[in-house]
């Protein structure tokens, strides 16, 4: 039997040769960064590309479009937990009949929401309309969505109508609650938790019981372990991010570092590991006129750093701006010099 190490040797040899002969386009992946990882639990990467989903295999390097979406306005692109599919929002536009209907975003024709769910063909497997927002659950056979009745509101976003879980198998969908603002579905321990509308509550399902009952949390941005879980105030209430011991609901945030930039969220498939994003060096361009509008900013240097709460300290640093190509999630991916690299959990982790 081959040795593991020989493995990834062979698999080197054959990549570097590969792109040399021109068989594959690399589009700047760093291959020893992917052949040195002997188990990569996310091998599919998507990102929206000139109108388009695209799908790279990061063993591989093929890149490929693979689906269309119906119309210009889309968002939230992930891919299941267990690699084996795709889901976005696309939304219809809606139309106004004057300049002052626009205003007060009163609509003639109102728009229109759907979740797609795609396989890696590019096959359009459900369809699933009024989605505003979506969360996969961990085994990635289940999605939590949020639908929103747009003829009950005169702004483009409406109000929440219901709190769904789709069965992805099946096509079979219930309702567990009549009205929620956010959703997770987290990790540690399978469950739904999602908040009222007016954020005064955090609820919480249970698949086994099939049971929604309320919780002492202040918010659920849970770590993947679940030890953890910090609170992102709502815009209309303002206020710093507040960290808290799960089992407890203690706050702790006076662990947190200053002067890292902003917080970018839990990172990594497991543990307790924050993102913090600085952008040192910004530039503007301005456009002509009387008015110097800026028309863009390119962000020339940014630094990342990887805070591990149990330990209180900074465990790793590195540059490179985050990638628009999106995978599971238990790796970064990283733009850095023209080339993709991945960036793991810090070693003796």
């Amino acid at each position: 039997m081959m040795s593991t190490r020989r493995k990834i040797l062979f698999l080197v040899l054959i990549l570097s040769c590969a792109a040399l002969a021109g068989l594959w386009n690399f589009h700047g992946i760093d291959l020893m960064s992917i052949a040195m990882t002997e188990n990569p639990s996310n091998s599919l990467l998507v990102t929206f590309k000139e109108g388009q989903i695209c799908r790279m295999n990061i063993i591989t390097g093929e890149y490929v479009p693979i689906f269309r979406p119906h119309y210009e306005c889309y968002k939230s692109l992930s891919t299941s937990p267990n690699d084996i599919l795709f889901a976005f929002i696309e939304e219809k536009r809606g139309e106004f009949s004057s300049k002052e209907s626009a205003r007060q975003g009163r609509y003639d024709i109102l728009p229109k929401l759907y979740l797609r769910i795609i396989n890696h063909k590019g096959e359009l497997v459900h369809t699933i309309e009024d989605a505003q927002k979506y969360v996969w659950s961990p085994e990635g056979e289940r999605v939590a969505f949020i639908t929103y009745d747009l003829k009950s509101a005169d702004y483009p976003f409406g109000l929440p109508t219901g709190l769904w879980i789709f069965d992805i198998k099946t096509g079979d969908k219930k309702k567990i609650a009549e009205k929620a603002e956010k959703i997770v579905w987290a990790r540690f321990d399978s469950c739904v938790y999602f908040s009222d509308w007016d954020w005064k509550k955090v609820y919480k399902w249970n698949p086994k019981t099939d049971k929604v009952g309320t919780t002492d949390y202040k918010d659920f941005y849970f770590s993947p372990d679940g030890m953890y879980y910090y609170y992102l105030p709502h815009l209309e209430v303002g206020g710093p991010i507040q960290l808290f011991e799960r089992n407890t609901n203690k706050d702790i945030s006076h662990i947190l570092p200053e002067d890292l930039g902003s917080l970018s969220g839990w990172v990594f498939n497991r543990g307790h590991f924050l993102l913090f994003v600085k952008a040192d060096v910004i530039t503007e361009t301005v456009g002509e006129g009387p008015v110097k509008a800026v028309k863009s900013r390119e962000v020339l240097n940014v630094q990342n750093f990887i805070f591990d709460v149990e330990k209180k300290k900074v465990v790793k640093e590195f540059n490179g701006k985050i990638s628009p190509w999106v995978g599971n999630g238990s790796k970064i991916i990283v733009e850095r010099e023209g080339k993709m690299v991945f960036e793991e959990v810090p070693e003796g982790y």
